[in-house]
């Protein structure tokens, strides 16, 4: 990083020898006002990006939503494929464990029940992901995860039986 201009002409001046007008640049006061002003705004930013992670784990889940009402569309014989595009565009949005755990649950239980593909794989790296970010998550969340990470696990297995 380079240097600000306050910091190149205090230390030009202690370089020339006056110490006194190298301090005098470098204002106690104006310092302390900034760090305060750089302090404010960095938690200003901080909420800004709480509320925003917020409206974008709002809108993975109603992809979500939309995904479960696709595949409530019986008649509708393009309704998996349907459901996949949304829940691949939920994943876009948003990476938050429940979300991950929303499309890992539809792969294993939905998808493979229908025997089309082994999709147990791309449920376990989906289950590893919300695994890894799982901190604010409830005890149950978790526990859900992780039999969901067994089920995948006992299915990957039948599949290569198979």
């Amino acid at each position: 990083m380079r240097e600000s201009s306050r910091a190149a002409e205090a230390r030009k001046l202690f370089e020339q020898g006056k110490i006194d007008d190298a301090d005098a640049v470098l204002n106690e006061e104006s310092l302390e006002y900034e760090s305060q002003y750089l302090l404010e705004q960095e938690h200003r930013i901080e909420q800004e990006q709480v509320a925003h992670n917020q409206r974008r784990f709002n809108l993975a889940m109603e992809y979500v939503l939309k995904a479960k009402f696709k595949l409530l569309q019986i008649k509708d014989v393009e309704r998996f494929s349907k459901a996949d595009a949304l829940f691949e565009e939920a994943t876009q949005v948003s990476r938050a464990p429940q979300v991950l755990y929303e499309y890992a649950k539809y792969l294993t239980v939905l998808r493979e029940s229908c025997r089309e593909v082994d999709l147990a794989g791309k449920a376990i790296e989906l289950l590893n992901e919300a695994i890894e970010n799982i901190s604010d998550t409830s005890e149950d969340e978790k526990n859900a995860i992780l039999e969901l990470l067994d089920l995948c696990h006992a299915r990957q297995v039948e599949f290569k039986g198979n």
